[in-house]
């Protein structure tokens, strides 16, 4: 009988050392493949094409050489060679399109006498999950071979222009701009930003290959793009990595220089205008809200921008106003529909017309959090519906862990549901996060003494009573005399 669970126990060893072995071969794999998806776009300083004078990455989206890369090196010169991780090497038969606001240009390589098979990369809005830990793929063009950095991630954000966008803590270095990002699972989430000037690096998530800010190119292709970006070169990519980050100072500097170049750009005023509030600079945002005003009253961002100024301001009723008529301007933009959402249901408690909005944010878009996160939050509180509630806050946590209080509501669901271990996992992933929150204590105390940890529930009240919290007293009072 000894020897037979002897046996078992063996047996069950060999299963999980052969899934986690079959876990870390599958990730391999996909890794291995994303780097032959990779190449590196390598300009030359002549025609012999032997001294390289800059380089960046990129990969293929698509098996006819369709690939996507920063504008950057597309400007400067015809010399341009677009090099594999099997060395070989494709010249640009023409670019495509252009993203203004992500600075990639999408491209078709000449590979009409080649006969390799070109590997791509595609991505799905249910796979772009930021882990903790992130891949940055990217071809060393001066060490003639392929680095894999790791990168911690530090925050998420929906951002203007360009939807999600991470911030990262990493080392990569200007050549692995436009290099794929992938996840713990080996799946695509990004593209890699970085700012040398102020050393900050960001993620593009991968949804903007799809979004609608492409601009497609004419035959002459060289010049359309020199129109555009000889300016202002990939100084939107910058400033909009910079806002994600929340380092406004930075993003108030490069969205200056971008107007300073092309002063009627009112996406540069309108967001300027939102980071000067951020900076408590209430008199230079007006200033930016006059000047695009005269531009375009109408214009959509300066209806969301000043609906979030009056919100902040407690002017609930011209909140609601400009978020409508942003909404009325441009049916898309999920922020307006998520904020106008929040606004109702605070200031009106019309949860009917939140929950629409949340609804319609949601179907529209699979990648705004907020949206997520408010519809979880009525789902718990005032519909009772656990189950759709619980669904909701997972997705929030997949996009963006760091949601101010999606582990409160989560610990809130689990515990409504008597799931008390998870309750209590959930509350400490949120004390961890808000050290400060001393409600937490309260939450997470009730968790403790549903599962019989008497001494620690009493604890945890005590801590939060002596911070003010009545309901702590209460439960004092009753469970630890």
């Amino acid at each position: 009988m000894q020897n037979m669970y002897k046996k078992i126990f063996y047996i069950i060893i060999l299963n999980i050392i052969f899934l986690c072995s079959s876990s870390s071969q599958s990730i391999m794999n996909r890794l291995d493949n994303i780097e032959n998806a990779t190449f590196s776009v390598v300009v030359y300083s002549d025609s012999t094409c032997t001294k390289v004078i800059n380089s960046s990455a990129g990969f293929f989206i698509s098996s006819d050489g369709i690939g996507v890369a920063p504008v950057k090196n597309f400007l400067k010169t015809n010399y341009i060679k677009i090099i594999t991780k099997n060395k070989a090497k494709y010249n640009i038969k023409k670019v495509i399109s252009y993203n203004k606001y992500a600075g990639l240009v999408i491209f078709i390589i000449d590979k009409e006498k080649s006969r390799k098979r070109i590997v791509y990369l595609t991505s799905s809005p249910k796979l772009e999950v930021f882990t903790e830990k992130l891949f940055v793929l990217g071809y060393k063009i001066n060490k003639i071979s392929y680095q894999t950095d790791h990168c911690e991630l530090l925050m998420v954000n929906n951002i203007p222009l360009i939807d999600l966008t991470a911030g990262l803590k990493g080392t990569y270095k200007e050549e692995q701009i436009g290099a794929p990002i992938v996840n713990d699972y080996g799946n695509l989430v990004g593209i890699a930003g970085y700012c040398s000037n102020f050393n900050f690096r960001y993620c593009l998530g991968a949804q903007v290959i799809n979004d609608d800010n492409w601009v497609t190119l004419g035959e002459d292709w060289q010049r359309e793009l020199k129109v555009v970006f000889d300016d202002i070169g990939m100084l939107y990519n910058k400033a909009l990595g910079a806002y994600a980050l929340e380092k406004w100072n930075i993003a108030e500097h490069l969205f200056s220089n971008i107007i300073q170049h092309t002063p009627k750009d009112i996406n540069a005023l309108a967001l300027r205008a939102e980071v000067r509030r951020q900076n408590k600079n209430i008199e230079g945002m007006k200033k930016d809200f006059e000047t695009a005003k005269k531009i375009n009253g109408k214009y959509y961002l300066l209806h969301y921008f000043k609906g979030l100024h009056s919100e902040k301001q407690k002017h609930y009723k011209n909140a609601i106003f400009h978020f409508q008529e942003c909404i009325k301007i441009n049916q898309k933009f999920i922020p307006a529909i998520v904020r106008l959402g929040i606004v109702e249901h605070n200031y009106n408690n019309r949860t009917d017309v939140a929950m629409n909005c949340y609804n319609l944010a949601i179907s529209s878009s699979k990648l705004n959090f907020s949206a997520y996160y408010e519809r979880a939050r009525l789902l718990l509180y005032k519909s009772k519906q656990l189950e759709k509630a619980l669904n909701d806050i997972n997705r929030v946590i997949e996009l963006n862990r760091y949601t101010p209080g999606c582990y409160t509501v989560k610990g809130a669901i689990a515990n409504r549901k008597n799931d008390f271990m998870v309750g209590l996992n959930a509350f400490n992933i949120a004390l961890k996060l808000d050290k400060t929150n001393y409600n937490l204590l309260v939450y997470r105390g009730v968790s403790y003494y549903n599962l019989g940890y008497y001494n620690k529930a009493c604890s945890d009240w005590q801590k939060a009573a002596k911070k003010g919290s009545n309901d702590a007293v209460i439960y004092l009072n009753k469970y630890c005399k």
